[in-house]
């Protein structure tokens, strides 16, 4: 598989293509060594909603300390059907929703470093719906990131700078 991505990454360079490796190996710095590699997954990601309650806040807390020490992740934030606590949360496979409040799936957008955001939902959960327009208003990169606070899987505080927002 590894053999596979550095094929795949020598080719999207000579085709001037991006690259995004979902449901790749772990992290090993490729975005480090490829022009064109953007980002990977390697991460348990909102689609495991559809069947299970493994995605919880805590989970989501966990991952800026861990999971994006090593690179930008793909990863699927801005659920707009969604539970605000996990009783209130049911698996579903057909409109699959998340758990957590809309500002907290949006904030996401900031906290999760990547250079190739995704909606988690489908377009007719975000059509005129309060705060849709904020995923069009967040930078795909910033220039400085100071991490003020946190502790894992409570809470993570942090700034961002992209030229002068």
């Amino acid at each position: 598989m590894m053999a596979f991505s550095h094929r795949t990454m020598r080719s999207a360079a000579e085709y001037r293509l991006m690259l995004d490796l979902h449901g790749a190996y772990w992290p090993t710095g490729l975005n480090r060594t490829g022009p064109h590699f953007m980002t990977q997954e390697r991460l348990l990601g909102a689609e495991y909603n559809e069947w299970g309650r493994r995605i919880t806040q805590t989970h989501d807390v966990i991952l800026p300390f861990i999971r994006m020490l090593i690179g930008p992740r793909d990863y699927t934030p801005g659920g707009f059907r969604n539970a605000t606590a996990p009783p209130a949360f049911a698996p579903c496979f057909t409109a699959p929703s998340v758990m957590g409040t809309r500002a907290y799936q949006l904030a996401m957008f900031v906290v999760y470093e990547s250079p190739v955001q995704m909606l988690a939902d489908s377009p007719d959960a975000y059509d005129r719906a309060a705060g849709a327009d904020f995923q069009s208003l967040v930078p795909a990169s910033w220039d400085e990131t100071p991490r003020l606070a946190g502790a894992i899987g409570e809470y993570i505080v942090l700034a961002r700078c992209s030229g002068t927002t």
